[in-house]
């Protein structure tokens, strides 16, 4: 018990470690480019580059891109539209949209749109403007390309998450999947609440001003606590597939395996992690519960041997 106990601790601990960290680690992947001079690229959401911002390249498969910064080559849309009001010294390509250049951007390429371009009177071009219909594409084809390559990304990045989980907390991993199948309606309540309850209250502490850090920091730290949720939920899951004394690793991949193959299934991928996500943060919870249940309740053990026993009296002499 007391073993079970200090691996949880540890376990909560890495959680803990975790979130304090996530902000750190947000910088690459927000929607602003932190590298100055270096590609820029996104696969699905939006690309914005603000004001004096200055990047290599900058591309997108499946959405929108604004420019307000410096390119020194091309700025390429393969399935959205691009408005550009700064500057580009390469190309301006929106394969499936429109280019929409505003009245300060300048161009040192080529502007190829498939819809037709808007140009302001007053923006620069330095090569030709031409809407291009040779860019016959299927704007599904676009969208599944860049679900398919989030899907690979976010698929190494939590094949990683569960390999620590395994290898090095095993015994915490294993309270939680066993708490999460035992208790599988209170995981479940207790999934939805943290999946709901923690942005409520980083929003809460932002609104009270002298809580600003701690909500800025709870909200990025967001994204990596789900996807330990759903890391763990994918180990619950394996473990009832995989049982004792087979090893954790089979167990892990059995069920990681399912939910990534469910993954690429559009809507259906997003119902299945959101309920391994709330499944696995529930288990989390109640063990992290238990565990803190037990050492409370634990008595006090009595020294063994009874008290010492006292020194024989000194012997007097005449």
């Amino acid at each position: 018990m007391r073993r079970r106990r200090r691996t949880l601790t540890i376990a909560l601990m890495a959680i803990g470690l975790t979130a304090i960290a996530a902000p750190a680690f947000a910088g690459p992947f927000a929607s602003s480019n932190p590298f100055d001079g270096d590609p820029f690229v996104v696969l699905t959401g939006r690309l914005d580059l603000p004001e004096g911002t200055v990047t290599s390249d900058a591309i997108i498969f499946n959405g929108d891109a604004s420019v307000a910064g410096d390119v020194t080559g091309n700025v390429i849309a393969f399935n959205g539209d691009v408005a550009v009001t700064g500057n580009v010294d390469g190309d301006v390509v929106a394969v499936n949209g429109r280019v929409t250049l505003g009245p300060r951007a300048r161009v040192g390429g080529d502007v190829i749109s498939r819809d037709l371009p808007v140009i302001a009177g007053s923006a620069t071009v330095g090569g030709r403007v031409r809407r291009s219909s040779r860019f016959d594409v299927n704007a599904g084809q676009f969208a599944a390309i860049g679900r398919f390559l989030w899907w690979i990304a976010t698929t190494v990045s939590s094949f990683l998450l569960g390999l620590v989980l395994v290898l090095f907390v095993p015994r915490a991993a294993d309270a939680t999947a066993m708490t999460a199948a035992r208790r599988l309606g209170a995981s479940i309540g207790f999934g939805f609440l943290m999946l709901i309850g923690i942005p409520i209250a980083a929003v809460i502490a932002m609104a009270l001003l002298v809580g600003i850090p701690i909500g800025l920091g709870v909200l990025l730290a967001l994204g990596l606590l789900y996807w330990l949720g759903y890391t763990v939920g994918a180990f619950a899951l394996g473990r009832r597939l995989v049982a004792p004394p087979r090893h954790r690793m089979l167990a892990f991949l059995a069920g990681f395996g399912i939910l990534r193959v469910l993954a690429l299934i559009p809507v259906v991928g997003g119902l299945v992690w959101l309920g391994a996500t709330v499944w696995g943060l529930g288990a989390l919870v109640l063990a992290a519960r238990t565990a803190g249940r037990d050492q409370a309740s634990q008595p006090g053990v009595a020294p063994v041997g009874g008290p010492p026993v006292p020194p024989p009296p000194p012997i007097l002499t005449g």
